[in-house]
């Protein structure tokens, strides 16, 4: 996946993909706390399945196999990084960049995004598990960031991105990448699938032609087809250069 420059106000600016994603997945295992291995995998249209599972190769299938079971392009990769890494300016901006090659790339980026020769790395994540950076509206001033990292599951981890920003004052706080760095995830509790009403992407109708109805707030959809099927996904926000704003899109059935 190539990362991409999304340009915003000029105190800040963080490197992002520019597909839209949606998480369908998910795996219930039994025990207590336990370390386990978690896997993304993405597709060209924009859906990413992530799942986990005792070790690393199992995941990756598990993944793979979501993501095929649910993408309408049959064309779904691997989806990973080996670090995130966060930059302070001067004027105290803060820039953010990830690489899937490793460590030094993130900081190439980050400093490159920072653009200044008094940019400093503050931080350099690298712990396996589930990560996402959430920051507050296009509109603000001073926007505020928040980075949950290390987690045994991909939604817990964006719902802590989203609700730290809004400890650090952020406001219409959103979630503006999210991926998984490999390796044994400490698990402070089995991990659980996401809440109701979400289905095994199997159920979803395979005809040529597929009709669903979507209930959205802020992202989080519920697609009810006409087999009854219900899927949960997420979709990402997109920047809307010509209204100056963050917009939703509608998932694909």
């Amino acid at each position: 996946m190539i990362l991409a420059k999304l340009l915003f106000p000029t105190r800040w600016r963080v490197l992002a993909s520019a597909a839209l994603w949606s998480l369908v997945a998910g795996l219930m295992l039994p025990g207590a706390a336990m370390a386990v291995s978690g896997a993304m995998a993405t597709s060209s249209d924009g859906t990413v399945a992530w799942a986990t599972r005792t070790t690393q190769a199992e995941a990756s299938k598990a993944a793979m196999k979501l993501c095929s079971e649910s993408a309408q392009k049959k064309d779904c990769k691997p989806w990973a990084h080996k670090a995130i890494v966060r930059v302070e300016g001067p004027d105290d901006d803060i820039h953010y960049a990830w690489s899937a090659s490793s460590p030094a790339d993130a900081r190439k980026r980050a400093l490159a995004a920072c653009g200044q020769p008094d940019c400093k790395v503050v931080g350099e994540y690298v712990a396996p598990g589930f990560f996402a950076l959430a920051r507050s509206g296009v509109d603000d001033d001073n926007p505020a960031f928040f980075l949950a990292y290390g987690f045994d599951n991909s939604d817990e981890a964006a719902a802590e991105a989203q609700a730290g920003c809004a400890r650090n004052g952020g406001k219409d706080c959103r979630v503006v990448f999210s991926s998984v760095i490999p390796g044994a995830i400490k698990s402070a509790a089995p991990p659980t699938r996401p809440a109701a009403p979400a289905a095994d992407a199997s159920c979803r109708p395979d005809t040529p032609v597929r009709r669903c109805r979507a209930q959205c707030v802020n992202g989080d959809c519920v697609l009810t087809y006409e087999n009854g099927c219900k899927l949960r996904v997420r979709v990402m926000p997109t920047f809307d250069s010509f209204r100056n704003q963050w917009t939703y899109p509608s998932p694909s059935c």
